[in-house]
């Protein structure tokens, strides 16, 4: 089994980088939150963002969440990791398909 702070998905993010892209685009699309963002360690997903991806340095990175979300979009951060080809992207058509082993094989089995 994989070691799951490290373990690189097939977008080539960590599931930490996925899960705080995934709580930015939700609360930036809905308002919503998806957990407390202190969990991070910071007062707010974008803060814990920035950090993350060293945007701390990038004076075009904004600083509210809306802003960051459609940076980070512009920038290719929700396509996989940037400055990556496009065969490291998931597509729903990949997960449908695994999805549908892993209950053939549990099915099976």
């Amino acid at each position: 089994m994989p070691d799951l702070r490290t373990h690189r998905l097939k977008d080539g993010y960590t599931i930490q980088e996925w899960s705080l892209l995934q709580a930015l685009q939700l609360q930036a699309n809905s308002g919503m939150l998806l957990t407390n963002p202190r969990v991070t360690g910071f007062p707010s997903f974008t803060k814990a963002v920035r950090f993350h991806f060293k945007l701390d340095d990038d004076k075009e990175a904004p600083k509210t969440c809306k802003k960051l979300y459609a940076y980070l979009k512009q920038k290719g951060y929700y396509n996989g990791r940037p400055n990556q080809g496009r065969n490291s992207i998931h597509t729903t058509e990949e997960q449908n398909e695994r999805t549908r082993e892993v209950e053939e094989e549990r099915a099976g089995s």
